[in-house]
């Protein structure tokens, strides 16, 4: 499941993913997403993943990809913080942001999301 909070103050969109997703979940939130009127493509976005312990084959990590770099183009000004819950979906996640040129549109990988709302706010400040 994925589920979304949208912080106007913050300028920050929040998504937290609790089980593992197959590639129509994120598809369906980037639609709930763009037709939810409080959404701006200017926030910057935190994707939280918390149990999703089981890792996409390679299909659905490049479909994946595919869907984000989409998500990216639409919203190319912000930042993307991925929290992910183990070092094994950090190196997959990591290896999904050299691959698709994503590190050069503001993509990072974290394991807390501290750091990842301490990287936020260098762009806030500038």
């Amino acid at each position: 499941m994925i589920t979304y909070q949208i912080d106007h103050d913050a300028h920050l969109v929040t998504c937290r993913v609790t089980i593992a997703i197959r590639v129509l979940d994120v598809g369906n939130l980037i639609e709930q997403l763009f037709a939810d009127p409080r959404f701006d493509g200017g926030f910057n976005t935190l994707v939280v993943v918390g149990d999703a312990t089981i890792a996409p084959d390679l299909n659905a990590r490049n479909t994946l990809a595919r869907l984000l770099l989409s998500w990216r183009e639409l919203c190319a000004a912000t930042k993307w913080g991925l929290v992910l819950p183990s070092s094994a979906w950090r190196r997959i996640a990591g290896q999904l942001i050299d691959d698709y040129g994503l590190a050069l549109r503001n993509v990072r990988c974290f394991s807390e999301s501290a750091a990842a709302l301490i990287w936020f706010g260098e762009s806030r400040r500038a």
